[in-house]
C-alpha cells in the first residue's frame, strides 16, 4: 500500500492482484471497486489504522487537558 501527498492510495485487490491506482479512500469510508475484477473491497487495514491515529490524537487531547 502506497500512499501519496494528495491522500490518495495505490492498492492491491486481494482477488485478482490488479494495482488499484488513485484510491480516495477517505470519500468511500474505505471502500473500492477493483478496476480489473470489479470486485468490492474494503481497505480494512487502511481504515483500522486512521481509526487508531484519529483516536490517539483525541486521548492525547483528553489527557492534555487534564
Amino acid at each position: 500500500m502506497q500512499m501519496n501527498q494528495t491522500g490518495k492510495h495505490n492498492l492491491k485487490c486481494p482477488f485478482c492482484g490488479h494495482i488499484n491506482e488513485g484510491l480516495l479512500l477517505d470519500e468511500t469510508d474505505g471502500w473500492y471497486e477493483c478496476a480489473n475484477c470489479k470486485s468490492e473491497v474494503f481497505a480494512s487495514e487502511i481504515m483500522e489504522t486512521a481509526k487508531r491515529s484519529c483516536c490517539d490524537k483525541e486521548v492525547s487531547a483528553a489527557v492534555a487537558s487534564k
